[in-house]
C-alpha cells in the first residue's frame, strides 16, 4: 500500500460583512409633471439620499388631508441636494450652485445633442431644468451652467438658497399617486422611525405638455 504524506491544511477563516453605517437620511417631495404621471391623479415624487455608499429602502408615512398613506423610499438612492445660491441669469445663460447630500455622487456636463435627447434633467423646487455644464467645486458642491428652463412643461419660477434639487433618473424617485380631491393640501412625509421628514404643498396646476415624458 502506498503511503501518501499528510499535507497541512488551511481551515480558512470567515470573512465578516463590512458594516456600513446607515447615515443621515434626507428626503424631499417634488411635483410630477402632468405628462409624466401614470394616471390623471395628482402625483408626487419622493426623493431620498444618505451620505454613505450603502442603500436600503425605508418605509415612509405620508400624511395628507387627514389621511395616512404608507410608501417606500425609491429603489435606488436619489442624487439629491439643495441650492446653495439663488438662480442667476446672465448673457452666458442661467446658472446655480448646488450641494449634494452624498458628496461621493457626481454631476457631469453634456453636449447640446445630449440635451436634445433629455440628458441632465433635474428638478429645482417644482421647475424642471436641464444643465449643459457641471463644474465640481469640491465636497459635493457643483456649479450648474447653461441651464435650459421650464422643461417638461413646468413653470419658470424664482429659486432661492436651500431649495431642494434632484437629478431626474429612472429608479431614483418614488412616484406617489394622491386623491384628486386633495389638490392644494399640504403633504408631510416621515419615516416610521421618525429619523427624516419633509413636506410640500403642491399646486398641481395642470402643466402643459411640452414633448418631454419622464420615466420614473
Amino acid at each position: 500500500m502506498t503511503a501518501f504524506p499528510r499535507l497541512a491544511a488551511d481551515p480558512g477563516r470567515i470573512v465578516g460583512s463590512r458594516d456600513i453605517p446607515a447615515g443621515e437620511l434626507k428626503m424631499a417631495l417634488f411635483e410630477c409633471p402632468e405628462q409624466s404621471r401614470r394616471s390623471d391623479a395628482p402625483t408626487l415624487l419622493l426623493a431620498a439620499s444618505t451620505p454613505v455608499s450603502g442603500w436600503k429602502r425605508q418605509w415612509v408615512e405620508l400624511h395628507h388631508a387627514g389621511r395616512t398613506q404608507l410608501v417606500q423610499t425609491p429603489p435606488r438612492k436619489s442624487i439629491l441636494g439643495h441650492a446653495t445660491t439663488e438662480l442667476h441669469e446672465s448673457e452666458a445663460g442661467a446658472g446655480i450652485e448646488v450641494l449634494l447630500h452624498d458628496s461621493d455622487q457626481w454631476l457631469t456636463s453634456c453636449s447640446d445633442d445630449d440635451l436634445q435627447i433629455g440628458e441632465n434633467l433635474a428638478a429645482i423646487g417644482n421647475e424642471v431644468v436641464q444643465f449643459g455644464e457641471a463644474t465640481a467645486l469640491g465636497a459635493g458642491r457643483f456649479r450648474l451652467d447653461r441651464l435650459l428652463r421650464g422643461r417638461a412643461g413646468t413653470d419658470i419660477g424664482t429659486h432661492f438658497k436651500d431649495e431642494p434639487f434632484v437629478l431626474l433618473q429612472h429608479g431614483t424617485l418614488q412616484p406617489i399617486d394622491l386623491p384628486v380631491w386633495m389638490r392644494g393640501s399640504p403633504v408631510c412625509a416621515e419615516t416610521l422611525d421618525g429619523s427624516a421628514q419633509c413636506s410640500l404643498t403642491p399646486a398641481f396646476k395642470g402643466l402643459a405638455a411640452s414633448g418631454w415624458k419622464l420615466a420614473f
